[in-house]
């Protein structure tokens, strides 16, 4: 049997010379389409440099043992070299660890730094605030027929929202302003919290039964002589037990006083500032007794034989002043008359705000031993706040 086109047919050969000459062509592709893997591995090989350092977080507050994780941001966002050195400007305030962590250690402001550590330049901030309160007492003794005003000494933030609270409201309570009313005599502590009640402030208040004369530091009302003028009885000189109050206030001015009059034996007198006076009067004087006003003093100087106003050269006058009214020179705490002749002036106040030094309107009483006169005149403003005097207290007979 004869296949047909067999004759024709011709068996494959390889040409190994051909092969061969092809061979280098074909290590020529392959490189080729190697060549961006190539790329590729030298641009993984290079670094990329840090731009720009950021935080989650650029201000904060938390409350005293509170933490908060921050973490940071880098551009680009493959920089090479992450790592970063963290810092407190106050520790005191607020700690941070190596992983950005912040623990709120007291009441008070501080800022957490995050340093690039690639380049120091790059680095970001986070204001914290932790938070607080403060009272202006922490203890009080309070007479049921008195009230007392607690506020904030410190708080922060400064806009927080400040709950009040009593621990026994048959005891004491306390509005929303920090007021405080007792009711009954006892111990009751009043609290006041900010943060959803997060952090708080007490003030230990004892009530005792009648007025409030041992509150704020004063002392304890006691008449020991008393004199009878006109329609109206006068008791002897009220003393504070020393000038306490850090800020008087009033008419705008802040003076601090702080000083013991007692230790210097021409400042006898402790109530150093009208202020003072006006805002704790029911405590300087327990009912009936009052502090006196100006209409009250216009009313002893007549009684007395005055004409209810200034009376200059008048030695009868004075000397009835001093010897059946009681007065006697000296007992007041007044830096300015000290400054000018020592134990020439005594001076009383009255509750009545004082009115322009160019009036004479009575804001107080002022025996002058120099001039042996008799004045019941205002005071300049700046002098009513900063200058203490002696106080009597007045009663209707």
């Amino acid at each position: 049997m004869k296949l047909v086109g067999v004759e024709n047919f011709r068996p494959l050969r390889t040409n190994t010379k051909t092969m061969k000459k092809s061979l280098p062509f074909s290590r020529i592709l392959f490189a080729i389409a190697m060549l961006p893997l190539i790329i590729l591995s030298c641009e993984k090989d290079k670094d990329v440099a840090v731009t720009d350092v950021a935080l989650n977080e650029t201000a904060v507050v938390l409350v005293p043992g509170e933490t908060l994780t921050l973490s940071t941001i880098f551009s680009p966002n493959n920089a090479t070299n992450q790592s970063v050195v963290w810092t407190s400007n106050n520790p005191s305030i607020a700690t941070v660890s190596d992983n950005g962590t912040i623990t709120a250690v007291a009441m008070g402001t501080t800022s957490i730094t995050v340093i690039s550590t690639e380049n120091n330049n790059k680095r970001a901030y986070c204001n914290v605030a932790v938070a607080g309160i403060t009272l202006n007492r922490t203890t009080a003794l309070l007479g049921t027929y008195s009230t007392l005003s607690l506020s904030a000494d410190r708080l922060l933030p400064a806009n927080a929202l400040i709950s009040w609270s009593s621990s026994d409201t048959t005891i004491a309570t306390v509005n929303s302003a920090g007021r405080v009313t007792p009711k009954l005599p006892g111990e009751v502590t009043i609290s006041a919290t900010v943060q959803d009640g997060k952090i708080t402030a007490t003030c230990a208040v004892s009530v005792k039964e009648g007025s409030n004369t041992t509150a704020f530091g004063f002392a304890n009302f006691a008449t020991k002589q008393t004199w009878t003028v006109g329609s109206q009885i006068w008791s002897d000189v009220v003393e504070t037990s020393f000038c306490r109050d850090k800020t008087t206030f009033g008419n705008g001015s802040l003076f601090t006083f702080i000083m013991d009059c007692r230790s210097n034996p021409d400042q006898k007198g402790d109530l150093f500032s009208w202020s003072a006076v006006d805002r704790y009067k029911s405590e300087f004087c327990p009912a009936p007794w009052r502090v006196p006003t100006q209409q009250d003093f216009i009313n002893l100087d007549i009684a007395m034989g005055g004409t209810g106003n200034n009376q200059f050269d008048n030695p009868i006058l004075y000397d009835k002043y001093l010897n059946d009214w009681g007065a006697t020179l000296g007992g007041y705490c007044d830096q300015h008359g000290a400054r000018r002749n020592v134990g020439h002036e005594a001076s009383y106040w009255s509750q009545s705000p004082p009115p322009s030094h160019s009036t004479n309107t009575t804001d107080r009483l002022q025996l002058r031993r120099s001039s042996q006169s008799v004045l019941l005149t205002g005071r300049e403003g700046r002098e009513y706040i900063a200058f203490g005097l002696s106080l009597r207290c007045v009663r209707d007979n």
